[in-house]
């Protein structure tokens, strides 16, 4: 049992996930769109779905956070019970690997962050097939919670899930932990009848909240009357009822943490049996709801249940080295008033989906509920701003989105129905946020693509790959393909590093690429064709600037100078670096290939950094805007891609001075065999190739310095 890191064992994992999956009761928007999406196992993602209670899905109106992505690029699932939804559980899949995490974390900041959570996390892909049945049981229940909302968006996604992860699935593989849920029968019940198994001579339970009546410890006591058990609780931050410490002897304990800081979130029942511990950890408390019943009475709970041994069993009762204080009387007890759950908005649970096609909202609803429960009679839009619009509602239960609503609803858009029951009582529908994904494709163009979205700096390991099979033709389709849509909007990016230039394989050209087909004229056209195609968009940018679209501007930018990295190492210097003489007709393509990247080395630092440039007209506009909205802290367009994008302007620099200095080696180095039997030095002729005399690669070289001389520690321009 060791101290782990979520963000690092989960949501920093760099495996191009496609599809994710997450269930959890509390949910901070704002933190998962502006935090754990801008990481490696979100942001690669294009299939994301939440399932979270209906409470928390309520309280998305009236929090001041506008949420940007909600139901675009994730979709978020509720589910409603007479207690909560609180399963926690985080799935990660591409085609090659899954990744698990079950636990007690919710997605806050507090859960990621600081809280003292229990946790696993188990990796599965087809060589590492040991947790391969734990990644079933986790699909088939996240598959029996889509079910249940009655969403068919929900259900494709799951399904979508379980296909990227199809070839590594297997029932057959022996179960070495076992995944407990309560859909069919309380978690109590499962505990109870593993642990019967065994001679259980000491129970242990950790866990912050409880029910009045104790009714798990109840359970527990019929169930092991001759075992001792032992709760242990946090100093004023669990609710533990003192008027049952008295109640519960003389067989129960109660320990105290008295010196813990941190939050103690983590839940776990200990079973000791002879020389090993069967442990329960996940989701649920020591409750009534939680453990002793299940939906649609009690809360949803999920956990594991696994054999340690007793070294990792003391890990888990003495939270980094702390031990627990034996109380001796309730008096030594401080709790919290807090309830372990916020309570339900009282809505009708009518619509089960809303969904925006073609500018008409098509609205589904809970066949369950009859007409003497609830009669519609009008359509309710908001949005996150408050902005209201009503109307009559019709039969097939559609509204079209006509330029009249997006004026009077301007924001991200909820339903909601209003109507009345069989007496006549006014009521109202839960609120349901639209849903528009995005679509979502397994081309494996668009598999690329994502790559690529996901960090720019990506586009140099995609062409590695399609080289490695040496295909001309392949490698020219992408180039042709191969687009950035101006109105493709993601969130910044957090630690986009050119990872593959560490690779000493990719640098020093291990990988079996076919040379022949690397360099030729018939290549180059298609190399500047899709330099002239970003920075075109560049162009668009500069002549139109936003501020939501500095991610799509940063992104075409970085995606350039990984190409122009990429032309200059494998099409050119790669292939010459060792030779000493060569053609006049290999001279040729050397200097069109070099003449074409400093031309876009030189075009693009143009726009950008000129006066009247990108640069420029961005920040005249983000003054503009913080102005506008009162805001005293100015960020300017370096420091937020200093801050968002983690200073990737050094690296463009590194590639734009890395290229022109290969070019003047190549020229200084090589000599070239004439058809008269002489070897004479490369000429450079001022007609066809402007952009490689003497005085303009000075010019573009300076311009580059003079910028990289200004950047300052924290990324800004210093003039």
């Amino acid at each position: 049992m060791k101290s782990i890191n979520l963000v690092e064992c989960i949501f920093s994992k760099n495996y191009d996930f496609e599809s994710a999956i997450i269930c959890t009761y509390g949910l901070n928007l704002n933190f998962f769109e502006n935090y754990l999406m801008k990481l490696d196992a979100l942001y690669s993602s294009d299939n994301i779905s939440i399932f979270t209670d209906s409470s928390t899905y309520n309280s998305f109106l009236h929090e001041s956070y506008t949420p940007r992505w909600l139901n675009k690029k994730y979709l978020v699932n509720h589910l409603k019970t007479g207690g909560v939804f609180h399963a926690k559980l985080y799935m990660f899949a591409s085609e090659k690997k899954a990744v698990v995490g079950i636990g007690s974390a919710n997605i806050t900041r507090d859960g990621i962050a600081s809280n003292l959570e229990l946790l696993s996390v188990f990796e599965i892909s087809e060589k590492e097939t040991l947790y391969a049945s734990l990644l079933l049981d986790c699909i088939d229940y996240v598959r029996r919670l889509a079910i249940i909302t009655n969403s068919q968006s929900a259900y494709e996604q799951v399904e979508l899930f379980s296909e990227t992860c199809r070839s590594f699935l297997s029932t057959e593989v022996e179960k070495h932990i076992h995944f407990v849920h309560n859909l069919d029968r309380p978690i109590i019940e499962d505990l109870i009848e593993n642990a019967s198994k065994h001679r259980v001579s000491k129970i242990q339970v950790i866990s912050p909240f409880y029910d009045v009546e104790l009714a798990a410890l109840e359970a527990l006591r019929n169930a092991f009357p001759k075992s001792k058990i032992e709760i242990y609780i946090q100093q004023k931050k669990s609710n533990f009822p003192k008027m049952m410490f008295d109640k519960i002897k003389p067989n129960v304990s109660l320990y105290v943490y008295k010196n813990i800081d941190r939050y103690l979130h983590g839940k776990a029942i200990l079973f000791h049996c002879n020389d090993e511990v069967l442990l329960y950890f996940g989701s649920a408390n020591f409750s009534k709801s939680a453990l002793v019943e299940k939906p649609p009475v009690g809360n949803f709970e999920i956990g594991l249940l696994s054999n340690i041994d007793t070294e990792n069993a003391e890990h888990i009762i003495c939270p980094g080295g702390k031990k627990a204080l034996l109380v001796e009387s309730a008096e030594e007890i401080e709790v919290s008033l807090i309830d372990e759950y916020e309570k339900h908005h009282e809505f009708i649970e009518y619509i089960t989906e809303a969904i925006l096609i073609n500018n008409i909202i098509k609205i589904y609803v809970n066949p369950d509920i009859t007409t003497q429960q609830f009669t519609p009679e009008k359509i309710k839009l908001c949005d996150f701003d408050n902005n209201t619009y009503e109307e009559n509602i019709n039969k097939d239960l559609t509204i079209e989105v006509t330029p009249n609503i997006k004026k009077r609803v301007p924001g991200k858009i909820a339903v909601q129905i209003q109507g009345c029951n069989k007496k006549g009582n006014a009521l109202s529908s839960n609120i349901l946020w639209v849903i528009e994904l995005e679509e979502k494709s397994s081309d494996p163009l668009r598999k690329r693509l994502r790559k690529i979205y996901n960090n720019p700096f990506g586009l140099i390991a995609v062409l590695y790959e399609i080289l490695e099979g040496g295909d001309e033709n392949e490698l020219r389709l992408f180039l042709m393909q191969f687009d950035i849509p101006l109105d493709l909007v993601l969130p910044p990016r957090i630690h986009m590093k050119p990872a593959m230039l560490s690779s000493k394989g990719n640098i020093d050209g291990a990988l079996p690429i076919h040379s022949s087909f690397i360099i030729s004229s018939s290549m180059r056209g298609a190399y500047e064709e899709c330099l002239e195609r970003l920075r075109l968009k560049l162009e668009s940018h500069q002549k139109n600037p936003q501020i939501n679209k500095i991610s799509n501007f940063m992104l075409i930018l970085q995606s350039l100078y990984s190409l122009i990295w990429f032309i200059n190492n494998e099409s050119i210097y790669n292939k010459h670096k060792e030779l000493k003489i060569i053609t006049s007709d290999a001279w040729a393509l050397i200097r069109d290939y070099y003449n074409m990247l400093l031309k876009y080395i030189d075009k693009s630092w143009t726009i950008v950094w000129s006066d009247g440039g990108y640069r420029d007209v961005i920040n005249a506009k983000l003054a503009k805007d913080q102005s506008d909205n009162q805001e005293n802290d100015f960020r300017n367009f370096e420091q937020i891609i200093a801050e968002e994008y983690d200073n990737p302007l050094t690296d463009i620099i590194k590639f734009a001075l890395h290229t022109i200095g290969k070019f003047e080696q190549l020229k200084d180095t090589l000599c070239i065999h004439t058809a008269y039997g002489n070897n004479v030095k490369p000429k450079i002729f001022s007609t066809n190739h402007m952009y490689l005399q003497f005085n303009k690669v000075n010019s573009i070289k300076q311009s580059i310095e003079w910028i990289a001389d200004s950047i300052n520690a924290s990324g800004q321009i210093c003039r």
